[in-house]
């Protein structure tokens, strides 16, 4: 008896010993995926239907984060270090994604640009003068700090920045000044009169300092220089997921950067891309049927972020806002649209899901109209991602949607 139990104990062991030296499980073959890091979510979806199983995917930007005024933090760039691709729509929608890149550490990380448009945006380099004028001072700049300054800003931006110093005298207020990059001459930036700018700018682009005055108005410190840029794309769309025909471009892309990065597993990847390619050729066809033979093709949104979809299918986009989320609209285009909303009897005002509605509802409560949410995948809100919705099942979604205004 003792013997049979000895030949148990020791079968036992070579179990555990084999279990041990077994191949690796699942888990562990995850572990070594290909890693990659998409900037917002229809990145990350068309990213993660290519992936399979075979690429661990993950989303740069969480829930309720605008892809159009995102900042990267240094935690942002330590992700995308560590990543083996980093997968973004395009320089005009992610303006900041070449800073991101410049700042990673990584010789390995393959970016895929998955557009590239016709017209690049070309910004100046100007020559900073250091002079305020007639009113700038012997003083020698100091380490005045000024945070805050994006890569790029859009017509109608508030542009917020803050000045520092860590010795700052007693009895100085702080001041801003503005001027051109063509013009010789500064100006006093009314009402700012604090260490926080807010500036809403008017289309131009502008150079910007800190000073500090003391009470008899004379300058005492003055910070460098800063550019304001100030760019619009040159009137670019950059929502070029929203078609579905130019989203089978970027998956394309996404596949070949894949394949590039992982060559053993260009097999998956070309025939996860091969069926995702498929479905979403089916959502072009139904798009196409749904809105072939409409009389009305006139739709009225919130933000202008339709233009590529309203293209493909021969729609009318009216914008009541423009191309930047950050831009309100004035009293007169309100009123332009109310009177456009009557004359053509449109029935529905649409506003971007997961965004502010305010202003949607203002024109639709003065048009006596409904108001219906559009997914423009710039901001995921909550339930997209708890209840793990697709792009595919959001733009079947949008078709609905659009459908009570397009017949």
């Amino acid at each position: 008896m003792k013997y049979v139990q000895h030949i148990i104990i020791v079968f036992s062991l070579v179990s555990l010993i084999l279990v041990g030296c077994a191949a690796p499980t699942a888990k562990d073959e995850r572990s070594t995926n290909l890693k990659v890091v998409a900037s917002f979510y229809p990145m990350y979806d068309f990213s993660k239907q290519v992936a399979g199983d075979r690429a661990d995917v993950s989303m740069l930007l969480s829930t309720n984060q605008d892809a159009h005024v995102y900042e990267p933090s240094a935690k942002d760039v330590a992700t995308v270090s560590e990543a083996d691709v980093f997968v973004y729509s395009s320089d005009e929608m992610e303006f900041w994604a070449q800073r991101l890149l410049d700042a990673v550490d990584s010789d390995n990380l393959i970016p895929a640009k998955t557009y590239v448009f016709s017209k690049a945006s070309v910004h100046e380099d100007y020559d900073h003068d250091i002079e305020i004028s007639d009113k700038q001072t012997e003083t020698a700049l100091s380490p005045i700090k000024i945070d805050g300054l994006q890569g790029h800003y859009h017509t109608g931006d508030v542009v917020t920045l803050q000045a520092s110093l860590e010795q700052k005298p007693a009895g100085t207020t702080w001041l801003w000044y503005k001027k051109s990059p063509t013009s010789e001459d500064w100006t006093l930036i009314d009402q700012a009169s604090s260490d926080v700018l807010e500036y809403r700018t008017d289309g131009e682009t502008l150079e910007i300092k800190a000073v500090l005055h003391d009470e008899a108005s004379t300058i005492i410190e003055a910070s460098e220089t800063v550019s304001v840029l100030i760019d619009d794309h040159e009137g670019i769309d950059p929502h070029v997921w929203l078609d579905p025909i130019k989203a089978q471009d970027q998956v394309n892309v996404i596949r070949d950067t894949f394949i590039l990065a992982d060559p053993e597993g260009e097999a998956i990847y070309t025939e996860n891309a091969r069926v995702y390619n498929e479905q979403l050729q089916q959502l072009h066809e139904a798009y196409e049927a749904a809105f072939h033979e409409a009389e009305n093709r006139m739709f009225v949104v919130q933000h202008q972020a339709f233009g590529h979809l309203a293209e493909r299918y021969q729609l009318k986009q009216l914008s009541i806002g423009g191309l930047s989320t950050e831009v309100e609209p004035s009293p007169s285009r309100i009123a332009e649209i109310n009177t456009l909303v009557k004359a053509f009897d449109v029935p529905v005002i649409y506003y971007q899901n997961g965004a502010n509605s305010a202003i949607a509802q203002t024109v639709a409560t003065e048009t006596n109209t409904e108001v219906v949410a559009l997914y423009d995948f710039e901001t995921l809100p909550n339930h997209v991602n708890e209840e793990d919705l697709s792009y595919y099942q959001l733009m079947l979604d949008n078709l609905d949607a659009l459908k009570q205004s397009i017949h």
